[in-house]
């Protein structure tokens, strides 16, 4: 009977299934993502190289946060954001049956496994793992001898599979929402998490092609010696940069997307109140969706942009922090005029997501002047701000959604003190490694560096007490999801 119900989720093309499948992997990268972070964090507990000098290969600090990066936005963020409640959800909300390629959805999570399994080989197996940092710079991923292995090569496959698998799904959520909506269903009339999977999908379909033509240049220079990044054979590393950010900003609204959609939809049902200004939203989302392609340079102010270059992409960044502020005001206005229950961990989820978004965006629009970016850029400063705004933003808004659905999804009520210890311990564990590290960068420390002056201890020990309470977060976060699984009638009745 086991052995059926497992052949039953090999070969569903049902979108609940499916997105089942898409959670439980999603949960499992993040896991693993959650695990290179422990041991980049290991690394910087003490001055000295604690781990690497047992190790001997400087290389593997910057394999850690290659595999780090790569897993969170590709194998956790978004399969469950985009995949879990995308396919859950969307044919629900619009009144339609099953997505409208079933097939096509059952192929893009696959390749979504086939490309994690790749990925997971290329780490494992092979002689000198990938160390070329998350983006795959050139020089670094084409002519450094610590990525001259094929597991760099195997890398780039893997995201060209990410990318073809995100790629299916998007043109399937588009044409579902397109065709599939029930008579007399506006688009406009839609909910917003609808708005969110449309618009996510769009930016998808609008930039993996562009990171595709990327990375298959870097294969060609990696393999056929074609020197289209290398700068000694008349070709252009910065020329991979802006290809690369082309696609890879998009990508981080790809992320944020879903997750005000969830948290708009959540907050709707918590508060017993419509969105305030529920219209005003779904603009918002849609200009953050346009606007998003033009400010891709933000990222590259260092690399010797012109004057003009750089007075635009920083203009156009600060305009972008402005749909999105509508977008926390008016959840604050929502929660205000609201009933939300107080003393909950959808709330405490929720706010937590707010806390987070809101203070990293705030450095965001810091790093947004070009002058001012000349100085942090490479310090900690910007791990800081893009981990507070995307990651635990990200992470926040998927609990709201956990908690929410958890009882809907599986008919099981959630351990609501554990949640709430967990929540609580996991935004202080946050704030305890991502505050200093906006300080440890105002003060000068470089990142993607495993070695630091004596200067940054202090800062850097706070850093590790905040990572002990995310590993107790994450224990606490298990231990009442295996509770709640396996005292099934205690947790019912809970």
């Amino acid at each position: 009977k086991s052995l059926t119900h497992i052949l039953v989720y090999l070969t569903t093309t049902g979108h609940k299934s499916i997105g089942i499948l898409y959670g439980y992997s999603g949960y499992l990268g993040g896991l693993l993502g959650f695990y290179f972070s422990i041991l980049i964090r290991g690394e910087l507990a003490f001055p000295g190289l604690p781990i690497l000098r047992k190790v001997k290969e400087i290389s593997i600090y910057n394999h850690w946060i290659t595999v780090h990066g790569l897993i969170m936005l590709f194998l956790f963020v978004m399969p469950v954001a985009i995949g879990f409640y995308g396919n859950f959800l969307l044919p629900l909300l619009i009144g339609a049956s099953e997505l409208s390629m079933p097939r096509m959805n059952g192929t893009s999570f696959w390749m979504l496994c086939a490309a994690g399994s790749l990925f997971l080989m290329a780490d494992l197996l092979m002689d000198k793992p990938v160390a070329s940092g998350w983006t795959l710079y050139p020089p670094l991923s084409t002519r450094d001898a610590e990525n001259s292995g094929v597991s760099t090569d195997f890398a780039i496959l893997t995201i060209h599979l990410l990318g073809a698998s995100s790629g299916l799904g998007s043109f399937n959520y588009i044409s579902t929402s397109k065709h599939q909506r029930h008579l007399g269903l506006s688009l406009l009339a839609s909910g917003i998490f609808v708005w969110a999977i449309l618009i996510t999908s769009l930016l998808l379909v609008g930039a993996l092609p562009i990171l595709g033509v990327a990375v298959t240049g870097l294969l060609l220079d990696r393999n056929l010696a074609t020197s289209i990044y290398d700068g000694i054979a008349s070709g252009d590393p910065v020329l991979y940069q802006h290809i690369f950010w082309f696609f890879g900003h998009p990508e981080v609204y790809v992320i944020i997307l879903p997750i005000f959609g969830l948290v708009s939809t959540i907050l709707t049902s918590i508060t017993h109140k419509d969105l305030f200004g529920r219209s005003g939203m779904i603009y918002c989302m849609s200009a953050i969706g346009v606007v998003g392609y033009f400010v891709w340079s933000h990222h590259m102010f260092t690399v010797g942009l012109d004057v003009d270059s750089r007075a635009y992409f920083s203009a156009a960044t600060a305009v972008i922090s402005i749909p999105t502020a509508v977008k926390v005001f008016s959840y604050i206005a929502t929660w205000a005029s609201g009933r939300g229950p107080k003393g909950s961990s959808i709330t405490w989820a929720f706010w937590s997501f707010l806390i987070c978004f809101t203070s990293g965006g705030f450095s965001g629009l810091i790093l947004s002047s070009a002058s001012l970016d000349l100085i942090l850029h490479d310090t900690y400063f910007v791990v800081g701000h893009f981990h507070t705004v995307l990651s635990l933003g990200a992470v926040f808004g998927l609990f709201v959604a956990h908690y929410y659905f958890h009882p809907t999804f599986l008919a099981i009520s959630v351990f609501e003190s554990y949640a709430m210890y967990h929540v609580l311990i996991l935004l202080i564990g946050a704030i305890g490694v991502f505050y200093p590290m906006h300080l440890a960068g105002l003060a000068g420390m470089a990142r993607r560096v495993p070695e630091f002056a004596d200067f940054f201890l202090p800062l850097v020990t706070a850093g590790t007490s905040g990572t002990f309470l995310l590993i107790l977060s994450v224990f606490i976060f298990l231990r009442a999801s295996f509770l709640s699984w396996s005292s099934i009638l205690w947790a019912s009745y809970l």
